[in-house]
């Protein structure tokens, strides 16, 4: 997100919901963003109530996360997860290949 960006806001390997999915390199699914740990405070303050992240990987690393998050609980689909996923491939084709 920009904010996190902006103020310069780092996400460690195997810390909160990204770290995790960065350190595990497998996608995580939550449906109720306030029953788990979320090292940057701008997806709460954002509203964000669900949220479902997968890792970019290359050569057979993590090098950063793509998520999506709704205003409203839902747990997302395996479809939405595996199109997610299609999505960090091919970013991770397209920029580092």
């Amino acid at each position: 997100m920009e904010e996190e960006k902006s103020e310069n806001i780092r996400i460690p390997i195997g810390k909160g919901f990204a770290g995790q999915i960065a350190a595990n390199c497998t996608h995580m699914n939550i449906g109720d963003l306030s029953e788990v740990e979320v090292v940057s405070p701008i997806l709460r303050n954002k509203g964000i109530r669900s949220i479902l992240g997968v890792p970019i990987i290359v050569k057979k690393r993590a090098i950063g996360v793509l998520h999506i998050g709704t205003f409203n609980p839902r747990h997302f689909t395996e479809k939405e997860t595996e199109i997610l996923q299609i999505f960090a491939n091919q970013i991770a084709y397209h920029f580092f290949y």
